[in-house]
């Protein structure tokens, strides 16, 4: 298990520092590139797009009307949220082998949407649907490092999450 943490540090506006290993915050830094590859090219993976963008509506006409007035709007805040997702990150601090980030509460919403689309981009790639991958899924007919990525992401989310409690 890698070694994450998160403590809120008195500052004003408070701010939540992740401390976590250098090749977590190196898988950090590679997140959004992997997220804008997708939403560059949702030709290249349909499934993870249905995904990361839902049906809003179940009639297939009010739906396609609604993604011609909202599509690019949303895709452009998502593309926009990971721009600032990389400046967060490479603002790190780092210090020896750990590496440190002061987060504002906005700044942690950010980190966790931009990890759960990755977390959502690779489940979607290795088929997986439930929320108890990790007790259920076999690891043996999966490609271990997009496995290792998975289990690494959802840690950081799980102390995020936690920390925001």
């Amino acid at each position: 298990m890698p070694k994450l943490k998160a403590q809120w540090i008195d500052a004003s506006p408070p701010l939540l520092r992740l401390s976590l290993e250098a090749p977590i915050h190196a898988l950090l830094e590679r997140l959004p590139r992997s997220v804008e590859n997708v939403l560059t090219h949702p030709e290249r993976s349909p499934k993870v797009i249905k995904r990361l963008f839902p049906a809003t509506y179940g009639d297939p006409l009010r739906e396609e009307e609604h993604r011609q007035l909202l599509g690019t709007s949303l895709l452009e805040r998502r593309l926009q949220g990971l721009e600032t997702y990389a400046l967060i990150v490479a603002r790190s601090n780092i210090k020896k082998k750990i590496v440190q980030l002061d987060l504002t509460r906005p700044e942690v919403d950010l980190m966790m949407q931009v990890i759960n689309d990755f977390r959502l981009l690779l489940a979607t790639e290795m088929d997986i649907v439930d929320n108890d991958w990790m007790e259920t899924f076999d690891v043996e007919s999966a490609d271990r490092r997009t496995f290792a990525e998975l289990a690494a992401t959802s840690a950081v989310q799980q102390v995020l999450i936690g920390a925001m409690s």
